[in-house]
């Protein structure tokens, strides 16, 4: 995992907010302020779904309308479409499918079980100059994030 006070890797992914499908690029966000960037597995497991809503019921657009949420995951464009319209997520799903950027932001599992390279969930805030605020890996199938955490990090 990237270290803290670190300069974040730019990257520019295919994406989806539900509707449209385009691409996204980490310095073109960070113009207009930060980001958070959740690393995920797979769409539709239950423990991602459950992170990914709770996100989601935070409400980042009330609390900080200068931060710009991605999930990420090397699942399709497609698969996210459908993932986000089930979940109405909030914030767009970004397909990392060739896992390129989970290995820039060292945050992909040893394989294991016939899988290669799948991130590990990961959270980073990112602050507009592209220094990692906040970070975060889990541990296990029932580590949670600390999303008050997060917030704190773009009030330095």
């Amino acid at each position: 995992m990237i270290p803290l006070e670190s300069t974040a890797p730019d990257f520019e992914l295919p994406g989806t907010d539900g509707d449209s499908m385009t691409s996204y690029r980490l310095s073109d966000t960070l113009e207009h302020g930060g980001a958070v960037l959740v690393f995920y597995p797979f769409d539709f497991h239950p423990t991602c779904t459950e992170d990914l809503c709770t996100l989601r019921d935070f409400g980042w657009v009330d609390i900080r309308s200068d931060v710009t949420v991605f999930g990420i995951s090397p699942d399709s464009v497609f698969s996210h479409r459908e993932y986000y319209q089930l979940h109405d997520f909030e914030f767009a799903l970004l397909s990392d499918s060739d896992r390129r950027i989970a290995s820039q932001y060292d945050v992909s599992l040893q394989p294991t079980e016939g899988h290669s390279r799948i991130p590990r969930r990961t959270v980073f805030a990112i602050d507009e100059t592209r220094q990692v605020r906040y970070r975060w890996q889990a541990t296990g199938p029932d580590s949670e994030s600390n999303i008050e955490a997060v917030v704190r990090a773009f009030d330095r």
